[in-house]
């Protein structure tokens, strides 16, 4: 197994990590200031990071194709936190965003699978995209379709890093995985914190509500940070990434 960055380019990464997140959420659950800032430039960091990892497999020509694929997922991620999280608008293009995102992680998982399929891959895909289809028809809104999209590849995506893990049981499987659980949680926070959009909001749904968006990005954070670290632990070899 090949290693991309030297331990002190991994321990900078991971104290930056640490910092920002506790940096932020201090801030969030103490004062009533604005930690964009901070969570924006944790997500830059883990851009950076895997930018020099996936160059540099890219430059040896080893992994060329599943490392641009995770150039092109940590770029749409950092597509979609500007959106949603600086700008906090747009958040149709956001949701976009992440959903190009999603798509560019599980090619991810589709090539580290020894025994993929392609035709079962573009089912699964075309069957996520019919029931969105489904869903804008029946809801007539384009922002549910797209986050019923988004959540059912997220889903799905998290589904097969399981399946990679077990099979493969490598290290780079493991922080895929880990991100992704972190992921849902994180997904999962972000609903919660919606509610009220569904149902009447109570005290107490309201107090849930802040709570949730507090917690958001204490998944958030990790997720980035273990999907970003798994292209550091190339398990891999470009003959199966062909």
């Amino acid at each position: 197994m090949k290693k991309v960055l030297t331990p002190p380019l991994n321990v900078l990464y991971i104290l930056l990590v640490v910092i920002f997140m506790f940096s932020y959420i201090t801030i969030d659950f103490n004062t009533n200031c604005d930690s964009s800032i901070l969570k924006f430039s944790l997500v830059i960091t883990v851009s950076i990071y895997v930018l020099i990892a996936g160059l540099k497999y890219i430059i040896k020509k080893e992994n060329i194709k599943i490392n641009i694929l995770y150039l092109l997922a940590v770029l749409f991620t950092l597509i979609s936190d500007y959106f949603l999280l600086i700008l906090d608008d747009y958040h149709a293009i956001g949701v976009t965003t992440f959903i190009i995102a999603h798509f560019m992680y599980s090619l991810i998982i589709y090539y580290l699978n020894d025994k993929r399929d392609p035709i079962k891959f573009f089912i699964e895909k075309l069957v996520l995209l019919i029931i969105a289809i489904i869903g804008l028809v029946t809801t007539k809104q384009v922002f549910v379709a797209l986050a019923s999209f988004y959540a059912l590849n997220l889903i799905m995506n998290t589904i097969h890093s399981l399946i990679l893990l077990i099979k493969t049981k490598k290290l780079n499987a493991v922080f895929l995985f880990i991100g992704y659980v972190f992921f849902v949680g994180c997904d999962i926070c972000v609903l919660i914190s919606n509610i009220d959009q569904i149902v009447d909001a109570t005290q107490k749904i309201v107090d849930m509500e802040n709570l949730c968006l507090c917690i958001i990005w204490i998944f958030y954070g990790p997720s980035q940070y273990f999907l970003g670290l798994s292209i550091n632990r190339g398990d891999y070899n470009e003959e199966k990434c062909a």
